[in-house]
């Protein structure tokens, strides 16, 4: 998305030298998988068709359209659909009615295993929080460091379930 906007923002200024370079640089079958695998609609590749039109190194509509049709194609999966929801991103608009029910399951794993990853750094963060309180008590505080270990244990076994639970559904997505 920035770089057709620093395109188009760069043709409306006239900066001829720094379109023909950023033009040069792109491969009309690659620009079109590129922005679909990042789930663009064609519209983003014909915006980077308009922008190099004109210049030394225009992009090749039929190359443009193909190589945006095999992104489609990787992008519209449901491996594609965990890893979305696992970096809290969504699905868009790309995929067919079909695609996107495939996707459905695949995608709320994913958010799930998000979801469990927060829970994990927080469980690992309050551990090493207990941790290092029980390093500052002293020795002579038993009752405190009773009640220390006793929180060890329990944030530890919050731990492992978690890891058990992210375990679980990363093995579910396949």
């Amino acid at each position: 998305m920035r770089s057709a906007l620093l395109v188009t923002l760069l043709v409306l200024s006239g900066c001829g030298t720094v379109t023909e370079l950023y033009c040069s640089g792109l491969g009309d079958y690659d620009v079109g998988a590129r922005l679909a695998r990042d789930g663009r609609d064609f519209g983003a590749v014909q915006s980077e068709i308009a922008a190099c039109q004109g210049t030394a190194a225009p992009i090749a509509a039929d190359r443009a359209r193909a190589g945006w049709e095999a992104g489609r194609a990787t992008y519209c999966t449901p491996s594609n659909a965990a890893r979305l929801g696992q970096s809290g991103h969504t699905i868009t608009g790309i995929c067919t009615a079909q695609e996107r029910a495939a996707m459905a399951q695949p995608f709320r794993t994913g958010l799930l295993v998000r979801e469990i990853d927060r829970d994990l750094h927080s469980a690992r963060a309050r551990l090493d929080d207990l941790r290092a309180e029980l390093r500052a008590t002293p020795t002579d505080d038993a009752q405190k460091r009773r009640r220390i270990r006793g929180e060890i244990d329990t944030a530890e076994r919050r731990l492992a379930r978690l890891e058990d639970r992210r375990f679980f559904l990363l093995a579910l997505a396949g």
